[in-house]
C-alpha cells in the first residue's frame, strides 16, 4: 500500500462520492469529488514533472486550508517527491528560510502569492494564475511507487533551539498513522473536520485519514475553530463525526460551550499539557461517543499514545496520555539510563514504524536525538523526546513535564509542571505557571533560587 494507492480504491468503485468541502468567499463553498481530486492530483503531479521535479525532491506548499492543499498534498506524493507544508501567513523570512533549508525543487503557492519567494532556486507555481497550464495536463499518469522509507513529507518545527529544523516522516510512518489502526476508525460515512494549521502535523492525520477511508474532508476555518458558538454551530451544519482540537482550543471550548462536542462521533485532543476539569466539563455535558486523548511528537507522526477517556477522578491532576498506538514502541527511561518501574518517572523514548527518520541535513542532532533501542528485541531507533512521564501500574502513562523543565531547588529535584497542576487543581485558578527565580543578597557570591507561581485567572 502507498500513500497515493490510499484514494485509487474509492475512486474506482466511489468516484462520485465528496471527498473534500471548504468554505468560500461567496458562501456557497468548494467541493471535489474523489473522482476530480485524484485527477486534479494527477494534472499538478505531470505538471511539477514537467518543471523537473523528480522522485525524491522536495515541494514547499506554502498553500492555506483548502481544495489546493488536499490537491497538492496528493499530487507531490504521486510524484514521488515530499512535501514541505509552509503557513503562507508566516513571516516571509521564516518561509524563504525553510525554502533555501529543504532545498525545494518548487512551491506551491495561490492567490499571488508566487512573487514571495521571487530570488530563490525553487521555481514558484501560483495554483491559480497557473491554473490553465496544469488543467492542460494529462489526468491519467502512472503514479510513481515510492519505498516504504522514502520521505512523504518534511515538517519544520522550532523546538527549544528556536531555529527552524526539518523533520523528515516516510511514508510507511504515515501509513502507520492512517491505515489499520487501532485508536479510531474512520468509514465512509464519517465527516473530518480539517481544523488544524497546514503546517502543523495533525493536518497529516486530518487529510491521509480521511481519504484512506473514503470519508468526507470539511474544512472549517479558524476564525470557525476559536469561536466556541461558531464551532458548535459548525459541527451540527456539517454533520461533522470526527475532529482533532489542540488542547488548548479543547479547553477554551469545553469552558465556554461544553455540549459542542456532544452531537460528534469521536474527539480527539493533544499536544499539552491537559486540564482534568476541563475535560469533566465536556462529560457532564453528554460527551461525544468517544473522548481520546493523544500524545505524539512530530517526530513520531502526529499521535504516539492515545487514552480513551471515559471519566476523571475527582482528586485527578492530569488526564493520562495512555497507551502506544499500533505498533509503536514505548520505553520510560530513569535518570540513571534503566527502564521505569511502575509508578516511577522517567523519560519517553518511542520508535516502531511510526518514527521519523531524522532532522534533514543535520546528522549531529539527528545522531543526539534518535538513539540505538537497547530495551526491546526488534531493536531499532528510539526517539528522545524530552517529555517526562509517570509509568502507571496499568501500564498506562502519564504526562508530568519536560526534562529541561526539571531544576533543584536548594538540593530538591523539582518538576515545575507539577507544581503548575498542583495550583491548577484549585477551582480559582484557570491557568498556572512555574518558575524560578535567582537573587543576591549583599554579600553573597552567588543568588538563591526562589520558586514562583503565576496564575492566569481573571
Amino acid at each position: 500500500m502507498s500513500l497515493s494507492g490510499l484514494i485509487e480504491q474509492h475512486v474506482r468503485t466511489r468516484p462520485e462520492a465528496t471527498a473534500v468541502t471548504y468554505p468560500s468567499a461567496d458562501g456557497r463553498g468548494v467541493s471535489l469529488t474523489y473522482r476530480e481530486l485524484s485527477a486534479a492530483a494527477n494534472r499538478l503531479a505531470a505538471h511539477l514533472g514537467a518543471l523537473g521535479v523528480a522522485p525524491g525532491d522536495r515541494v514547499v506548499t506554502a498553500l492555506g486550508p483548502g481544495p489546493h492543499l488536499v490537491t497538492a498534498f496528493l499530487a507531490v506524493v504521486r510524484a514521488g517527491a515530499a512535501y514541505v507544508p509552509v503557513d503562507p501567513d508566516h513571516p516571509e523570512l521564516r518561509r524563504r528560510l525553510i525554502v533555501r533549508d529543504s532545498a525545494a525543487r518548487a512551491v506551491l503557492t495561490e492567490g499571488g502569492g508566487a512573487g514571495g519567494y521571487a530570488g530563490l532556486d525553487a521555481v514558484a507555481v501560483d495554483l491559480d494564475a497557473d491554473a490553465g497550464p496544469i488543467a492542460a495536463r494529462p489526468a491519467d499518469l502512472p503514479a510513481v511507487r515510492p519505498a516504504p522509507g522514502d520521505a512523504a513529507y518534511v515538517c519544520y518545527t522550532s523546538g527549544t533551539t528556536g531555529t527552524p529544523k526539518g523533520v523528515v516522516v516516510p511514508h510507511r510512518a504515515v501509513l502507520d498513522l492512517v491505515a489499520s489502526t487501532d485508536y479510531v476508525r474512520l468509514t465512509p460515512d464519517d465527516v473530518v473536520a480539517q481544523a488544524a494549521n497546514p503546517a502543523f502535523d495533525a493536518v497529516t492525520f486530518e487529510i491521509w485519514s480521511t481519504l484512506a477511508a473514503g470519508a468526507r474532508l470539511v474544512g472549517l476555518a479558524k476564525a470557525t475553530v476559536v469561536d466556541p458558538a461558531r464551532f458548535a454551530a459548525a459541527v451540527r451544519e456539517h454533520e461533522v463525526s470526527t475532529v482533532f482540537l489542540t488542547t488548548a482550543l479543547f479547553h477554551q471550548i469545553a469552558r465556554e460551550r461544553p455540549g459542542a462536542f456532544a452531537p460528534l462521533r469521536t474527539v480527539l485532543f493533544g499536544g499539552e499539557a491537559c486540564d482534568p476539569r476541563r475535560v469533566r466539563q465536556v462529560l457532564a455535558a453528554g460527551g461525544p461517543g468517544r473522548l481520546l486523548h493523544v500524545y505524539g511528537p512530530t517526530e513520531t507522526t502526529t499521535f504516539a499514545t492515545w487514552h480513551e477517556v471515559t471519566g476523571v477522578a475527582p482528586d485527578a491532576r492530569t488526564v493520562p496520555i495512555g497507551r502506544p498506538l499500533g505498533a509503536t514502541v514505548a520505553v520510560v527511561v530513569s535518570a540513571d539510563g534503566s527502564p521505569a518501574a511502575p509508578g516511577g518517572v522517567g523519560e519517553l523514548l518511542l520508535g516502531g514504524p511510526g518514527l521519523a527518520t531524522g532532522y534533514l541535513d543535520r546528522p549531529e542532532l539527528t545522531a543526539q536525538r534518535f538513539v540505538e533501542d537497547r530495551f526491546t528485541p526488534g531493536g531499532g531507533l528510539l526517539y528522545r523526546t524530552g517529555d517526562l512521564v509517570r509509568l502507571r501500574e496499568d501500564g498506562a502513562m502519564e504526562f508530568t513535564g519536560r526534562v529541561d523543565n526539571q531544576v533543584k531547588l536548594r538540593g530538591f529535584r523539582i518538576e515545575l509542571g507539577e507544581i503548575e497542576s498542583v495550583l491548577t487543581a484549585h477551582p480559582a485558578v484557570s491557568e498556572a505557571v512555574v518558575s524560578v527565580h535567582t537573587t543576591a543578597e549583599p554579600g553573597e557570591d552567588t543568588g538563591r533560587g526562589r520558586g514562583g507561581g503565576y496564575d492566569g485567572s481573571a
